[in-house]
């Protein structure tokens, strides 16, 4: 049976330190779908959030990438333990 997914793709400015901010709250990456411009990570069995260094966000869009300094581009919530 097909599960659906949701899959939230975040530019951020430090993949490091995005990284370790998401393991520190408890989640996990998934090192099958990461490299040195993408982490995956788990947050659960339907949900992947995708942060992705800024350079490998823009090549999944024309548009300008928000300067998260001046602007917001989204807002989103998730539970956590």
């Amino acid at each position: 049976m097909y599960q659906q997914m949701i899959f939230v793709n975040l530019a951020v400015n430090d993949l490091e330190a995005s990284k370790k901010f998401f393991t520190e709250l408890g989640f996990a990456l998934n090192e099958q779908f990461s490299d040195d411009s993408t982490a995956s990570v788990v947050i659960s069995d339907a949900i992947v959030l995708m942060i992705m260094k800024k350079e490998r966000f823009g090549q999944f869009t024309k548009k300008q990438i928000a300067d998260s300094s001046q602007t917001v581009e989204a807002l989103l919530a998730l539970s956590a333990e």
